[in-house]
């Protein structure tokens, strides 16, 4: 017993001076011992003690079957010619690297069977002088991005490499522009962290199919949401790493920014939907008109036959026709939807006097709500060369809907800011509610889509073909909570002289 004791202690003497990283485990797997360079390697606290603890723990998941494997093959006299490589968890969890060799049944260090493993820690790819050739093919293989650096940074595409975890070793430059982030902000993150909520679902899903399923490539598509809000739409592509051995380690994520193709393929299909909305619009609201203006033409009729004690009478006519002339106001709306203005309908118009002039049309509804309307623009006259008519039932809309959007009073503000890139106008009408949802914003200026109880849902769906048509662009922001916001650009009128 004291011989063996002796040898222990000799045996482990020899381990604390020797430069490899070195590890004696017993059959179950359970750490005997660690020298210092091993030790180094776990990031080992200097007091703590790792002794008893089962080493498979250390060994990623996906790695542990390969391990037992290796260890199964070890000689029994004398290292085996075959070094392999096996990522190690740190007492901190971090991943690293190591080349392992060994030996089995140590019989002088104890008893029972005992494994020692002596290791090369892998902290660069330059092993020329330790490794044969065959093995520095195999890690250049594996790890090294050395050689592709200069393809992996200029490619057009995102290209990001994720360990086993998910989490984000290196990325390129594309990948960085693509997210709004930069590289030190992505790097060392869980893909998660970058991606945000709404897609980490989606993102999970496809990492799992990667990982349970005989399958090297999965591909979807993202919608994100960049840091300011705005979105952005990618093609992502999920690949496997393997070694050469054909273990699979780590993945590779190839983006690509489609939100610009997406988006014009999105707002052809709605122009082709809205113009087909629109003929089919006009083409009822013309059949509908005719049988319309007859009845009430034959109502007229009926009323000027009526004797002087048909008073009860007299009154269901009338409100039959004040019905019929609401319902050819509506089929009016309809007959618009796909008119267009014609050149010689335009002519000079003067901004302020049309916001002006919708104030006054709306005094007592905005008296009646106890609304106060700010409107304290004073600069040159704003000329713009439109329909007159058109644009003041444009801004009448957008006073009437937010007057709406203010049942127990508050402010509205009008404004007009002239612009010089391009040069033009743009009218501001804000008001100070509870803001649009973001499910009702996303549907606003799509015909027939309303909220209230008797709208018909043409307003906003007619001011913006209006606004379009004059070569304008309108949008809308919200808050919630703290109000709306309609804006309304038009090209300017530098000389409206010569435009008369």
């Amino acid at each position: 017993m004291e011989n063996v004791m002796s040898n222990q202690h000799f045996f482990k003497n020899i381990l604390d001076v020797t430069p490899f990283a070195c590890l004696l485990m017993a059959d179950t797997l359970e750490i005997k011992y660690m020298n210092p360079v091993m030790s180094e390697f776990f990031s080992m606290d200097s007091g703590r003690d790792m002794t008893g603890e089962a080493f498979l723990k250390h060994i990623p998941e996906e790695d542990q079957t390969a391990f037992l494997t290796f260890i199964n093959q070890l000689g029994e006299s004398q290292p085996t010619q075959n070094w392999q490589l096996f990522s190690i968890l740190d007492s901190e969890g971090s991943e690293k690297i190591i080349l392992f060799n060994g030996i089995h049944n140590l019989r002088n260090c104890g008893d029972e069977g005992v494994y020692f493993l002596a290791g090369m820690p892998i902290v660069d790819n330059h092993l020329g002088n330790i490794l044969t050739k065959n093995l520095e093919e195999k890690l250049q293989n594996r790890f090294s991005q050395s050689k592709y650096e200069s393809i992996f940074e200029s490619a057009t595409i995102g290209i990001t490499i994720l360990d086993r975890r998910g989490r984000i070793e290196d990325t390129n430059k594309t990948f960085s522009a693509q997210v709004c982030l930069g590289k030190e902000e992505i790097i060392g993150n869980h893909y998660s962290k970058i991606f945000y909520h709404e897609t980490t679902q989606k993102l999970n899903t496809l990492m799992a199919h990667l990982r349970n399923k005989d399958k090297y490539l999965t591909k979807d598509v993202l919608t994100i949401t960049l840091p300011d809000q705005s979105h952005s739409i990618l093609e992502i592509s999920i690949a496997k790493i393997t070694d050469v051995e054909g273990h699979a380690g780590k993945f590779m994520v190839i983006t690509e920014d489609i939100t610009d193709q997406e988006d014009t393929h999105t707002a052809l299909l709605q122009s082709e939907k809205l113009a087909l909305t629109g003929r089919l619009a006009a083409s009822l609201a013309h059949e509908i008109n005719n049988p319309l203006q007859t009845s009430l033409g034959c109502l007229g009729l009926v009323e000027e036959m009526l004797e002087e004690d048909d008073e009860d009478l007299r009154i269901y006519i009338e409100m039959a026709m004040e019905e019929l002339q609401r319902s050819a106001r509506i089929v009016k709306k309809l007959r618009d939807l796909n008119r267009k203005t014609e050149p010689s309908e335009k002519s000079t118009v003067n901004l302020q006097e049309i916001l002006q002039g919708v104030l006054v049309l709306t005094k007592n509804r905005l008296s009646d709500r106890s609304i106060v309307p700010i409107f304290p623009y004073q600069g040159q006259t704003p000329n713009i060369l439109g329909s007159q008519d058109q644009i003041q039932q444009v801004v009448l809309n957008l006073v009437m809907n937010a007057i709406d959007a203010l049942p127990e009073g508050g402010n509205i503000y009008l404004d007009i800011l002239e612009t010089e890139n391009p040069p033009g106008y743009e009218i501001k009408v804000r008001d100070t509610g509870q803001g649009i949802p973001q499910d009702v914003m996303k549907n606003l200026f799509n015909p027939f889509f309303t909220t209230k109880e008797e709208g018909l849902g043409l307003g906003l769906y007619i001011s913006k073909r209006i606004i379009d048509d004059h070569n304008g662009k309108m949008n809308v922001k919200s808050e919630p909570g703290k109000g709306t916001v309609f804006n309304v650009w038009l090209p300017g009128l530098a000389n409206p002289a010569e435009k008369e």
